[in-house]
């Protein structure tokens, strides 16, 4: 017995996320019907361009998006993380920690997942969530990721970099990362 998905379970999910996201899930207005679809006959078109909206929608950023998510969500509801710490980090606080030499880290038992969605963005999962950032960020995430700790001390261009200092600070928050 497998416990990976199956592809009904894949494409259930991605379901239920389009139908949760109502700009996404555009509705399929008959395109290829015509004289020729009849009664239980579809005309040759009909296949080729339903299955090709299908196709569309799975070569999207949103189905990137959504599995990170999938992948990253809790295995049991009784063991999902909370949304965020009760006392989240504001931004001055958490660079002013970084510059005093503090390091962060991924839990062990904190799961990623990261995918590419263009020559330049990424997206990364985390308990059910996903965050896009930019290709500058990647070397400090896949550190991050090793469960490497990091210090900011020796990442200068982290510290300059405020949407890098903003996306670690939100993961931190989510509690993706701890103090090391």
């Amino acid at each position: 017995m497998s416990l990976d998905p199956k592809l009904s379970e894949l494409l259930g999910g991605y379901a239920n996320y389009l139908s949760e996201h109502e700009d996404l899930d555009r509705r399929y207005v008959g395109d290829g019907l015509d004289g020729d679809s009849a009664g239980f006959t579809l005309a040759g078109g009909v296949v080729g361009n339903l299955s090709g909206n299908l196709v569309g929608q799975l070569q999207g950023m949103d189905f990137s998006r959504w599995l990170v998510q999938y992948f990253t969500e809790p295995g049991h509801e009784d063991f999902t993380n909370e949304d965020e710490r009760e006392e989240p980090l504001s931004a001055a606080a958490f660079k002013a920690e970084l510059e005093e030499g503090g390091r962060l880290a991924k839990p062990e038992y904190v799961k990623f997942a990261l995918t590419q969605v263009g020559p330049e963005m990424f997206y990364l999962g985390f308990d059910g969530q996903s965050f896009a950032f930019a290709q500058s960020q990647l070397p400090v995430i896949e550190a991050l990721m090793k469960e490497q700790p990091v210090s900011f001390l020796n990442n200068g261009e982290v510290m300059d970099h405020p949407a890098t200092l903003e996306f670690l600070r939100t993961l931190y928050n989510h509690r993706g990362l701890e103090r090391a």
